[in-house]
């Protein structure tokens, strides 16, 4: 099974990040940032956990992210909100990759 963290995004918006077995001592990681279904109405990160899982068992060395976003029915976003979101997780991503930050995100 692979390790799982969560991670706080901020904004109310969390990720949780499924590592392959050598992520701790590989010189180079692939990171996979992957986003739920719902159509913008529904949805939250957990539907992806088989995915990420079964993802990083086959790719020792890569991370995975499942992030959360605002939808319509649970927080009443609209379109402009769930890109924001999305946004924000990749400026996430680039700024604990341009860190160095292996052990507590990517």
């Amino acid at each position: 099974m692979a390790t799982t963290q969560r991670a706080d995004l901020g904004q109310g918006q969390y990720a949780e990040i499924y590592l392959g077995a050598a992520c701790e001592t590989a010189d180079e990681e692939v990171f996979v940032l992957c986003f739920h279904g719902g159509g913008g109405v529904a949805g939250e990160p957990a539907m992806l956990r088989d995915f990420c899982t079964e993802m990083v068992a086959a790719s020792p060395r890569m991370r995975a992210a499942a992030v959360s976003y605002r939808t319509r029915n649970r927080d009443g976003a609209g379109l402009d909100d769930m890109l924001e979101d999305g946004a924000r997780a990749l400026e996430w991503v680039r700024g604990a990759r341009a860190q160095g930050d292996r052990h507590h995100v990517v």
